[in-house]
């Protein structure tokens, strides 16, 4: 399963409609609270979040999961290319 956590919703319904086709099973989560107690309901094989969310950063998110699943992977992603740097730095696996 792939938790994606994503506020935009266009991107959000292309990114879970590809991920789908591919043949995941896919969590949608529009910001840290709800992807947190996503999490916490099933550990998903890998967490692609989106960097600016809405209250917390998928950099945090990123902080948080790894301290509890430090082995968890974790793709990052932004349109501003900038923000690759800190979520890296926080233990993203890749960033996009």
């Amino acid at each position: 399963m792939v938790l994606l956590v994503e506020d935009d919703p266009p991107v959000m319904l292309y990114l879970a409609y590809a991920l789908r086709h591919l043949g995941f099973g896919v969590t949608e989560c529009e910001n840290v609270g709800l992807a947190l107690e996503a999490f916490s309901l099933q550990t998903p094989t890998l967490i692609l979040t989106d960097c600016n969310l809405p209250g917390r950063s998928g950099t945090q998110l990123i902080e948080i999961v790894l301290a509890a699943h430090p082995t968890m992977i974790i793709i990052g992603m932004s349109a501003e290319h900038h923000k690759g740097s800190a979520m890296l730095a926080a233990g993203a696996t890749a960033f996009y």
